[in-house]
């Protein structure tokens, strides 16, 4: 019989359509490349003296070019690719994001974190944020990219992959110290436009398009003055921001699906058994993480509570989690080899360093919550944000996973070693025992070179659960649930007082756990409950 539910993580690779977020070729159309260029030549003048616009031809100069390269203070970072190779049609983001890491290392700025690939909304904001900090921090006031030639990679036409990065690239240059220089040569080459209608693409060819709405306090006098081409007025950054899809961004942002878990699980257990039932095949993260949200973990919490107490609910649930631990076994032994991975518990540094700048905090930290459980986790938040704390706010939340065996130890090594860890993980070590007062206080962990606080609020009290049959009596395992989200959130809170303002803290989880029948909690398994654990990031202060 086949598998009810496999990974597939080939599609988290280096490659641009993995960094960029990508549409298929399939949702993309052919288009005349003049079209756009026109419609960028429409936009308000204004912005042309700005660092954010598109520049037509390559405005700067060989001996600009030469000039700015240097490490003279208060100038741009400009990257040059004087002709793109043949090899790299269908690969310019990754081939673009080598030559600008290749001008960063000769400017003499930082290296780039080895855990880069997070969950973040905008995975091409992300990359650009980054690189436009470092080159910040050596004395550069943006990025310049200039591309002379895009000709050897046009044959018959761009890729839709090509076309979607240059159309990502330009939209950015609104919301970022970036310009893109192009020839005008370039600007002629047939290329992909954005996805359209399918009865746009469909209709016949004399049929007319769907006429763009103009502004409504134009008068018919000034609308009949306006050329076919032209844009009434420049797109905001919320207009241009990059199209992603629906999978990347239930990835990223997993908690806006709440309505699973607030329906009856007397009623509701049926559809959740039967989407975990139907995921045949290969499940990317993006998707998997769906179904864990939606499905799962509903499901998982109705079972540990005792609310449901029927043969099928048990069935989907258990062949839906052994199906996902064989597949994510395997599949993590190849992690330290590729950069084929979800975000997992050792970026949480790079989580937080990245939402410190684009929030303006004045540091930020990790505080690992041992035993966090995503439901845990979505309790604690809840309770948060019923405590009305007026100088806190939540700035992101996504689901990191934990590295293999989800032990507290494990997760340790990997924020101190990094991919390191993976490679070759060190022997487990014998967790520390502290007191009941000790539970309730974070605490300082060096970990590496580098610092985080600790909470073991959670794992104390769910450690102590009694032998019920929890499939049957589950309130044993709700009020130790309800005590421990309940004994977070006051360390919690407590902890964020003692906080400067304009702190950023992310909240991890370092693994999750399961019930058995005897109501007793493990973990060090490969189960979904135990991997899949919550990223919150709170701003403490007035957030601008």
């Amino acid at each position: 019989m086949a598998s009810t539910c496999a990974l597939d993580f080939t599609q988290l690779s280096g490659s641009s359509t993995a960094q960029l977020g990508l549409a298929s070729p399939n949702d993309l159309r052919p288009a005349d490349a003049t079209a756009a260029t026109e419609a960028y030549e429409s936009l308000d003048p204004a912005l042309s003296g700005s660092h954010a616009h598109l520049v037509r031809s390559p405005a700067i100069s060989n001996k600009a070019v030469a000039a700015d390269a240097s490490t003279t203070p208060s100038t741009p970072l400009v990257v040059e690719l004087a002709s793109v190779p043949t090899v790299i049609r269908g690969k310019l983001a990754s081939y673009i994001d080598e030559q600008i890491e290749r001008a960063l290392g000769i400017r003499g700025a930082a290296s780039r974190y080895s855990a880069c690939w997070t969950s973040d909304e905008s995975p091409i904001a992300s990359r650009f944020d980054d690189q436009i900090a470092r080159a910040a921090a050596v004395g550069a006031t943006g990025i310049d990219l200039v591309i002379r030639s895009l000709a050897s990679i046009a044959a018959p036409s761009l890729t839709p992959e090509d076309s979607e990065t240059l159309r990502d690239i330009v939209l950015y240059t609104y919301v970022a110290n970036l310009r893109l220089s192009l020839s005008p040569d370039d600007m002629a080459l047939p290329a992909y436009a954005a996805p359209v209608a399918l009865r746009e693409v469909l209709a016949c060819p004399d049929a007319p398009r769907t006429p763009v709405a103009r502004e409504p306090d134009a008068s018919p006098r000034e609308q009949e003055q306006v050329p076919e081409h032209a844009v009434s007025r420049p797109p905001s950054p919320e207009e241009t921001a990059p199209r992603r899809s629906d999978a990347h961004r239930d990835h990223a942002r997993p908690q806006t699906r709440p309505t699973a878990w607030g329906a009856s699980p007397e009623t509701a257990w049926r559809g959740w058994a039967a989407a975990l039932t139907a995921a045949r095949g290969p499940q990317p993260p993006a998707t998997f993480e769906r179904l864990f949200v939606d499905n799962y973990m509903p499901l998982t919490r109705a079972l540990n509570d005792g609310a449901i107490d029927d043969s099928r609910a048990v069935h989907a649930y258990e062949q839906f989690r052994d199906d996902f631990a064989r597949g994510y076994a395997d599949a993590f032994a190849a992690f330290g080899a590729t950069s084929r991975r979800p975000p997992m518990v050792m970026d949480a540094f790079e989580v937080a360093a990245k939402q410190a700048r684009l929030h303006n905090a004045r540091c930020s930290h990790v505080l690992l919550v041992e035993g966090l459980r995503y439901d845990l986790g979505r309790e604690v938040r809840t309770l948060i944000e019923k405590s009305a704390h007026c100088n806190l706010s939540l700035t992101h939340e996504s689901i990191l996973w934990s590295a293999l065996p989800t032990t507290t130890f494990r997760q340790l090594e990997t924020l101190a070693r990094g991919v390191d860890a993976l490679r070759a993980p060190a022997a487990e070590e014998p967790g520390e025992t502290l007191h009941a007062r000790a539970t309730e206080t974070v605490r300082r962990l060096r970990v590496g070179s580098r610092e985080l606080y600790k909470l073991d609020t959670a794992a104390a009290a769910l450690g102590a659960l009694g032998h019920a049959d929890t499939r049957k009596h589950g309130e044993p395992f709700k009020d130790a649930l309800a005590n421990a989200a309940q004994g977070v959130t006051n360390a919690l809170l407590r902890h964020i007082e003692t906080l400067a303002p304009r702190t950023l803290i992310v909240v991890i989880g370092d693994r999750g756990f399961t019930v058995d029948s005897h109501g007793r909690v493990r973990h060090g398994g490969a189960s979904p409950e135990e991997v899949l654990v919550p990223c919150l990031a709170y701003f403490f202060g007035d957030l601008h």
